[in-house]
């Protein structure tokens, strides 16, 4: 096959052949369900979910980007979210128009306590 350029130039390129491509057989594809159950998520434990928002508010934090570092949607995240403040386990700051949340004290010691017992809780 040959190939000119806008110079002038001509380059010559081996022909592309696939001898074996017709005799090949096709790989069978999964079926959707195989594929919709590979593409679901992990199912979490509320106590997983609850230690990742506190682990995620170890800093203050807006609503948005708690809900990222802990992805949770919305009511997910304001049902664990309402349990954790009313137990005292988060603070709630305002600043201006901004509502900050942090994990108290006593929300840090019951995170290092669940750390202790499930080094996996800090991977959050």
């Amino acid at each position: 096959m040959e190939i000119r350029t806008t110079g002038g130039l001509s380059l010559e390129l081996p022909a592309l052949s696939f001898p074996d491509w017709e005799t090949q057989p096709l790989l069978p594809l999964p079926s959707l369900s195989e594929r919709r159950r590979s593409l679901r998520r992990a199912v979490r434990s509320q106590m997983e979910i609850e230690a990742s928002i506190l682990e995620s508010c170890r800093s203050p934090n807006v609503q948005h980007w708690i809900m990222v570092k802990a992805r949770l949607g919305y009511d997910t995240f304001w049902k664990h979210m309402n349990y954790l403040l009313v137990r005292g386990l988060m603070d709630e700051k305002s600043e201006g128009s901004r509502t900050l949340y942090q994990t108290s004290s006593k929300g840090l010691e019951l995170l290092e306590k669940l750390s202790a017992f499930d080094p996996a809780i800090r991977s959050f």
